[in-house]
């Protein structure tokens, strides 16, 4: 499992904020959002996605 970072709405960090398994077909991941806790919900692919201007 890999541990995943992420910024809040107001750019603070949010350590840890997701789980992913390293293995590419393994699909399993856990993310805590709003103080509640998802299992395996779907991974897309992230080549589309266009970053934010800051």
């Amino acid at each position: 499992m890999l541990p995943l970072s992420d910024f809040g709405s107001q750019g603070a960090p949010i350590h840890y904020k997701a789980w992913v398994c390293s293995s590419p077909g393994c699909g399993f991941n856990i993310k805590i959002r709003n103080g509640d806790v998802y299992l395996n919900e779907p991974i897309a692919n992230g080549s589309m996605h266009t970053p934010r201007v800051r």
